[in-house]
């Protein structure tokens, strides 16, 4: 089992999933074309800025999930391919996106910082960027060896009732999760498991990329209401500018 190498899984896991687009829904009246999406994979928010008029572009270093991008779409968008940590579009927005916890794959500050640089780079001077992700809270990172827990709401795959189950390993250091990733398959939990890994990032420390890179928190918040951020809240969002 591979997620990221099957784009049929990885939209049938994302099916109901709702929160970026609650996200996105909540600030529409700030997007402005043209907009960019990094991380946009198999295109599964384009259709909220096609449905809104907006000029999108989306892109991805996945290959499988931008060939599936543009077999959705046809000739309607404009999908390229680049890597988020070091990009050239050759072309300025006003509105730049990366979906939930999408920052979390990056695994270095280096390259972290190389992104939001490009970021800038592809910002008008009044152009908006948005992005969220977890908080690192301890419960979730600490559960112990082994221990699976449920990853996934159910879905449908195959014709089967699934479910992904997850285990993991934080590495308190590099704050990097070393996670394993089950498919539960009408109630069985199959042997074979997908393995990645994700970078936890605390609030101060996107606070300080952000400032070396010379973009502008606008506004910072745990939630689509505005609700700011406390020692309580799971989800960090950045409407940032130049």
């Amino acid at each position: 089992m591979n997620v990221y190498s099957d784009p049929i899984l990885y939209d049938a896991i994302h099916k109901k999933y709702n929160w970026d687009l609650n996200l996105l829904t909540s600030i529409k009246k700030k997007i402005r074309s043209p907009v960019l999406e990094l991380a946009s994979g198999t295109g599964r928010l384009t259709n909220f800025f096609l449905n809104n008029g907006f000029d999108y572009t989306g892109m991805d270093n996945n290959l499988v999930f931008l060939e599936e991008a543009r077999r959705k779409y046809k000739h309607q968008v404009d999908f390229v391919s680049g890597d988020v940590r070091n990009f050239n579009i050759k072309k300025k927005f006003n509105f730049i996106f990366m979906s939930y916890n999408s920052f979390q794959h990056i695994l270095t500050n280096d390259d972290a910082k190389s992104c939001l640089k490009c970021v800038n780079s592809h910002l008008t001077e009044s152009g908006l960027f948005l992005i969220s992700m977890s908080i690192p809270r301890a419960s979730l990172l600490y559960r112990g060896k082994n221990k699976l827990v449920v990853a996934t709401e159910i879905f449908e795959y195959q014709n089967y009732k699934c479910q992904l189950m997850e285990e993991n390993n934080y590495d308190e250091e590099k704050q990097i999760n070393h996670i394993k990733w089950y498919l539960k398959r009408n109630n069985k939990i199959e042997r074979e498991s997908y393995n990645f890994d994700f970078r936890l990032f605390f609030p101060h420390q996107i606070d300080i990329f952000f400032s070396e890179c010379n973009l502008v928190i606008k506004k910072k918040s745990s939630d689509i209401y505005g609700t700011p951020i406390s020692e309580k809240s799971l989800v960090q969002i950045y409407e940032c500018g130049k």
